[in-house]
């Protein structure tokens, strides 16, 4: 009874097919056939702060290690200009934009606005409101 049982579980393991590659796999394929360097906008609605100094130079660290090019925009908590470089990224086809400190309702247009223009968006204590279309259903925030 244990060989067969072996026999039948060694035969499942070795017929089995990977329908899709491995997640590493498909995220170097993407990156490899990426155009140019892969552009992450970071932009903070915070003053220059040692919570904020930390943030971006983590930010910049962790996105050189992955062969991003990022930029980080501070708007000092000018709500205003905070927009401004959101609309820019946009505008500017960042293929990533990182929010921070932006606030509702403003927020919640700019992201549905970058997410229909096919940019990721991530968001940290960012109020958005409301489900997302394109986006992976996580809370905000």
């Amino acid at each position: 009874m244990k060989k067969i049982a072996l026999s039948l579980m060694t035969l499942v393991c070795c017929s089995r097919r990977r329908r899709w590659p491995p997640p590493r796999r498909r995220c170097r394929r993407r990156l490899a056939e990426h155009n140019g360097p892969i552009r992450i906008a970071v932009i903070r609605n915070l003053g220059s702060d040692d919570n904020t100094t930390q943030f971006v130079a983590g930010a910049l660290q962790e996105g050189k290690k992955l062969g991003f090019k990022i930029s980080t925009f501070l708007s000092n908590g000018d709500d205003a200009k905070f927009q401004d470089f959101v609309n820019q990224a946009i505008s500017q086809k960042y293929d990533g934009i990182i929010l921070s400190q932006g606030r509702d309702p403003y927020s919640t247009a700019l992201v549905k606005k970058a997410v229909d223009a096919g940019i990721k968006v991530a968001v940290f204590d960012t109020a958005v409101s409301g489900e997302i279309p394109g986006g992976d259903g996580q809370p905000a925030g």
